[in-house]
């Protein structure tokens, strides 16, 4: 499948973090926050959708693993609050990430991929060590701290800003085309984040969406 399809496809997380939140009881179901996390999907869409490369006939199977891998982070998101009480964001940063890498490893050395390291030139490995410190371990202690402190779909809402970034960063960088579609979708997730994360009366109140 494409990347554009692959990313609206995970654009879905927050409405299904939404979703598992309330029947978890982490936080309270809205029509607001659902139209919210609706309306980012339906950006990422808008600025995604046109990409030709999402008409393949084997598209269905990423669709289903990406659908699987949004339920796994959604899922994480919201249990990972329960133990952000008596741990530190540190603690369970630091812990989670060990776990990945255990079970990666497994299948790294399990598959035979560990011979592929032998190819990789210094360039490859500063490019390894940038995307497991910076935008992995770095970028799960910042998600993780965000679950400590504000309601899971509050925080997931945010992923869908993620493909729009990356395709804009690519015409800044790489000289990449643009489509101007991409301009509409920016401010339809714009819109979805405010109104996820909009101040209403119970909040104001001393009642969070948090259920507390």
């Amino acid at each position: 499948m494409s990347a554009a399809r692959g990313t609206i496809v995970l654009a879905t997380m927050p409405i299904q973090t939404l979703i598992l939140a309330a029947l978890t009881g982490r936080e309270r179901f809205t029509v607001i926050k659902f139209l919210g996390t609706l309306l980012g999907a339906i950006g990422v869409a808008v600025a995604l959708g046109s990409d030709e490369a999402a008409r393949s006939p084997e598209s269905w199977k990423g669709d289903l693993y990406l659908l699987a891998a949004g339920f796994v982070t959604a899922l994480n998101s919201v249990l990972v609050g329960h133990y952000l009480v008596p741990y530190s964001v540190y603690t369970v940063s630091i812990l989670a990430t060990l776990i990945g890498c255990l079970l990666l490893g497994t299948v790294f050395v399990a598959t035979g991929a560990y011979v592929e390291l032998a190819h990789l030139s210094s360039r490859g490995w500063l490019a390894i060590i940038y995307f497991a410190a910076v935008p992995t371990f770095l970028g799960f202690i910042t998600w993780t701290w965000a679950l400590s402190r504000v309601a899971p779909t509050r925080v997931t809402v945010t992923i869908v800003l993620n493909p729009i970034a990356a395709a804009v960063a690519g015409g800044w960088f790489l000289g990449e085309r643009i489509d101007p579609l991409i301009l509409i979708g920016i401010a339809l997730v714009t819109l979805a984040i405010v109104v996820v994360n909009w101040p209403r009366g119970a909040a104001a109140s001393g009642v969070d969406d948090r259920g507390n």
